[in-house]
């Protein structure tokens, strides 16, 4: 069963297989502010979720009143509670294919979908920090979590007439939303599992774009050469341009990368806004404009938008800031495709021009590492001292034997030197000898690097 002909805009009972991943939390959030009952199974435990949960797989975790099965791509088809739900003739349905039923059900709310290969979840969480500022009540699948306490997860249930939806083009789950107004930030290639080549990813964002209702709004980041490309073939729709260069709307900056960084919006030449961010970097700036971009598009003042984004102060694992300890800035983020690491250690060079830049960086995939190693090895060449894990293998089968794609990495990697990963059982106590005080320590990663960091952490506060 496809769970088509369930009634979504009724609480069901359901259970949520990976329900760790950044997007289930989000989605489970939303569901449970309906009403809904739930349950949870995944490999990793999480103490503080809000419903039921059990650590591993297992057939027993079916719980007998489940009507429903939703799971995340990391999980494999042949995974012990998807085979005994389809047993039992359970609908079992994919995470963005609830997403989409979750939408298309009463009362259907007008959706605003951010897509991109970068920028996509703070752009979501800015632009839904202004509509809720607006008193517009949206409810927000964010692929991150906002700092400060707002939400608890990335989700929001909201009871308006807006949905703000982060828009993966991974397998090219973008294509089952049905969106009444878009964002393209950029369009890079990533995800090489999916997109062997730059025209089939062009042409996965070309066919996102044309699901955007006619009478809803594109807007498009025109510092992206392939996304102001995607721009000349979208007559039947209302698109507009950002950007720092040539577009419809600019930015203006003061030359600060913060925090705060401050900078004015222009409209087609006439000054629309002052805008200031608590979170610091030229990606930021640009995320913020996108997101107060839309926001005006859609009929809320510029003044409104720019208040929110003041207060807005990040997402978790987005150049999150741990702390200080002992003279040693501690920093994590999700980067994991070069030109994130290149904008993350950009700004963090602006930010502590001072102290040397002691890096981590854990890959994400051997297929995009491989694919893109020069690319990954000029994005770290900033730092002053590396230091490489073995890649993350998600969606992947786990590498047996030596890393070979991590270390051709730290082959290619000219400049910084290179810790080596002789054990990752070791690397922790390995790299909290290496911290001197006043150093720069973050952690890059899309994985479970964040782990590693906390555990750095501890160890150089120790001695």
């Amino acid at each position: 069963m496809s769970g088509s002909d369930l009634p979504w805009d009724r609480p069901q009972t359901a259970l949520l297989v990976g329900a760790a991943g950044s997007g289930m939390r989000a989605l489970a959030r939303v569901l449970l502010d309906r009403g809904w009952r739930l349950t949870g199974a995944d490999r990793r435990d999480e103490p503080e979720s809000p419903f039921p949960w059990r650590t591993g797989h297992a057939v027993d975790n079916l719980p007998p009143d489940c009507r429903l099965v939703i799971h995340s791509d990391a999980i494999a088809p042949d995974s012990p509670e998807l085979e005994a739900a389809r047993r039992q003739g359970l609908p079992v349905v994919r995470y963005v294919e609830a997403v989409a039923r979750l939408l298309a059900a009463p009362p259907r709310p007008q959706v605003i979908a951010v897509a991109g290969a970068h920028g996509k979840s703070t752009t979501t969480a800015m632009l839904a920090a202004i509509f809720e500022h607006a008193r517009r009540d949206p409810l927000v699948l964010c692929g991150a979590t906002p700092l400060g306490g707002r939400w608890g997860s990335g989700g929001r249930a909201g009871s308006g007439r807006w949905a703000i939806v982060e828009a993966c083009e991974w397998n090219r789950n973008f294509l089952n939303l049905a969106a009444h107004s878009a964002v393209i930030l950029n369009i890079e290639p990533d995800h090489l599992d999916t997109y062997p080549d730059e025209s089939s990813l062009f042409d996965a964002f070309a066919q996102f774009a044309d699901r955007v209702s006619p009478d809803g709004l594109l807007a498009v980041g025109a510092d992206s050469p392939l996304a102001a490309r995607l721009t000349g073939r979208l007559a039947r729709h209302r698109v507009v341009s950002f950007g720092l260069g040539p577009a419809d709307w600019n930015v203006q900056a003061d030359r600060r990368n913060g925090p705060p960084m401050r900078f004015s919006v222009t409209h087609r030449g006439r000054k629309a806004a002052d805008v200031q961010l608590r979170v610091a970097g030229r990606h930021q700036m640009l995320n913020a404009l996108a997101a107060l971009v839309v926001a005006v598009e859609s009929g809320i003042d510029a003044g409104q938008a720019a208040q929110a984004l003041a207060e807005f102060s990040g997402l978790e694992r987005r150049l999150e800031r741990l702390g200080r300890h002992r003279d040693v800035e501690f920093y994590d983020d999700f980067a994991h495709h070069p030109s994130e690491i290149a904008a993350t250690l950009s700004t963090l060079r602006q930010l502590h021009p001072q102290r040397r830049l002691v890096c981590v960086f854990q890959p994400h995939q051997r297929r995009r590492t491989l694919g893109l190693l020069d690319e990954f090895a000029r994005s770290l060449s900033s730092a002053d001292l590396l230091a490489i894990t073995d890649v993350f293998a998600a969606r992947e089968p786990p590498s047996v034997g030596p890393d070979g794609a991590a270390e051709e990495l730290r082959r290619r990697v000219r400049g910084p030197a290179i810790i080596a990963v002789e054990s990752p059982d070791r690397l922790p106590q390995t790299l909290a000898e290496a911290l001197t005080a006043g150093d720069l320590f973050v952690t890059l990663g899309a994985g479970d690097i964040r782990r590693l960091a906390d555990d750095v952490r501890r160890r150089w506060m120790a001695t």
